[in-house]
């Protein structure tokens, strides 16, 4: 026997404009609207607003072009305050000008900016030759030499100058290859101890400086003898021994026939030609 069933409907009906009004009656709804536009209405002034496009650059004193050109750099690649990446100018300053040693950019709001710039300041002039590499110590009297650089107290090549005063020359026997402005160009505690000796050494004039390895540093004095001092120790008790023997057992008129002092050992070594 067959049995019929009834097929049930629910007829499903369509919610109109006045149902969705309806739910506008709930406070909450209109907190969640209200909280809504409140974000976009401030995203839209932090970030659209002309009152947060950075408008004023302060840059610390540094030289005129320099000032000018770090402006430029900073006005082309900043516009809202808080989505300019100034870090990343930063770099960008730092890879361009190797002259400058440290950037910090800060933000004042609403709409500046305060550039810090901290320049590299010159201890010696490091000149290129065919043949070798010198390095003078600087003095901004002279001019006149060409293919030299400003060298700082970290021993980085920073820009190219043809003011070089009487200076001291260093020179380095393997000439330098593919020499770039801001590459590090000898040592720091190298650095030191050479220009250690150039203040320091009294009672006789040198001609040159030669770094001959990591352990050894020897000086050329005018009067064509030498020095060999140990760059592994401690460069101011060697000095110091130095002028006590200029000054006591070999002054200017024993010198004639000296061919180098050994401060490298315990024991002074001195050779004088035959």
């Amino acid at each position: 026997m067959k049995h019929r069933y009834k097929r049930s409907y629910k007829t499903v009906r369509k919610r109109s404009v006045f149902d969705i009004l309806k739910i506008f009656k709930h406070k909450i709804t209109w907190i969640i609207v209200l909280i809504l536009a409140l974000i976009g209405g401030l995203m839209h002034l932090f970030i659209f607003s002309s009152v947060f496009q950075i408008k004023n650059i302060q840059i610390s004193e540094t030289t005129k072009s320099l000032t000018e050109e770090i402006r430029n750099i900073i006005s082309e690649n900043t516009g809202n305050i808080f989505l300019s990446d100034l870090k990343g100018i930063s770099q960008d300053i730092l890879e361009k000008y190797p002259q400058i040693n440290n950037v910090n950019i800060k933000r004042k709001f609403p709409d500046k900016v305060i550039v810090q710039i901290q320049e590299r300041q010159p201890v010696a002039v490091f000149c290129i030759s065919s043949l070798i590499s010198t390095l003078r110590i600087f003095k901004p009297e002279e001019q006149g030499l060409l293919n030299c650089f400003h060298l700082d107290e970290e021993g980085i090549v920073f820009e190219e100058t043809s003011e070089i005063a009487e200076f001291l020359v260093i020179k380095i026997k393997n000439p330098v290859r593919g020499l770039r402005l801001g590459r590090k160009m000898i040592d720091k505690e190298y650095l030191e101890k050479i220009l250690t000796i150039g203040l320091e050494l009294k009672d006789v004039q040198i001609l040159e400086i030669y770094p001959y390895s990591k352990n050894r540093l020897d000086i050329k004095t005018s009067e064509s003898w030498e020095v060999y001092f140990n760059a592994k120790e401690n460069i101011n008790p060697q000095i110091e021994e130095l002028n006590i023997l200029l000054k006591e057992k070999l002054p200017p008129e024993e010198r004639g026939s000296l061919e180098y002092i050994d401060l490298r050992f315990e024991k002074i070594y001195i050779k004088r030609s035959n």
